[in-house]
């Protein structure tokens, strides 16, 4: 599964992420989770699912779910940040692939 996250829903997630807790966790369950933990909040945006109802617990992902943590310096992320690029995840059984993508 593909889903395309705007620059500008995934840009302030990506400096949050190099301000405080230099990770961002990528979760997908229903749909896709991309989270953050601030200094005293936790920020997250979503594709595929409603956040509202479908959000996982740890204790909910099996071995159905894929949970990944990404260091928010790497290369992908300097390319959604400095060319306002959008950010594509590709899902499969094993793996999430991150992508920076031009906006259509």
């Amino acid at each position: 599964m593909d889903f395309l996250f705007n620059s500008s829903e995934v840009i302030p997630l990506i400096q949050l992420a190099r301000k405080h807790t230099k990770q961002i966790l990528f979760i997908r369950y229903i749909g896709v989770f991309l989270i953050v933990q601030g200094n005293n909040e936790i920020s997250c945006f979503a594709k595929g699912c409603n956040p509202n109802f479908d959000m996982p617990s740890i204790n909910q992902c099996d071995g159905h779910n894929l949970i990944s943590s990404f260091d928010p310096d790497i290369e992908i992320f300097n390319h959604v940040l400095n060319l306002q690029l959008n950010l594509k995840i590709s899902t499969d059984k094993e793996d999430i692939t991150l992508s920076a993508v031009k906006a259509e």
